[in-house]
């Protein structure tokens, strides 16, 4: 979503853009590979400068598959451990 904003100051026109950033939340803990590899880069394909997706996955070869495919396209995230079985990724696009 983009919010553009026009103000007029001293007859000088001042147009400021904002852009509201998307957090995409995907649970693919039930979501076997490749189910969760292939959403996950549908939400890839949605996502632009500055946003986040958040996945949760238990799946051994997601686990395996989906760093390795952001590693391997640049992709900006961190994994974080969550119990004994599931993994969060925090993927971020951009700066």
């Amino acid at each position: 979503m983009i919010v553009n904003n026009c103000r007029n100051l001293d007859n000088c026109s001042l147009k400021i853009s904002t852009r509201v950033l998307m957090l995409y939340e995907y649970n693919a803990i039930k979501d076997k590979c490749p189910l969760a590899l292939v959403k996950l880069r549908l939400i890839l394909k949605k996502m632009q400068e500055n946003d986040i997706c958040q996945l949760k996955i238990a799946d051994q070869g997601s686990k395996k598959d989906i760093p390795a495919l952001l590693t391997k396209q640049g992709y900006d995230f961190s994994v974080k451990q969550l119990d004994d079985r599931v993994i969060e990724l925090y993927i971020k696009i951009g700066n």
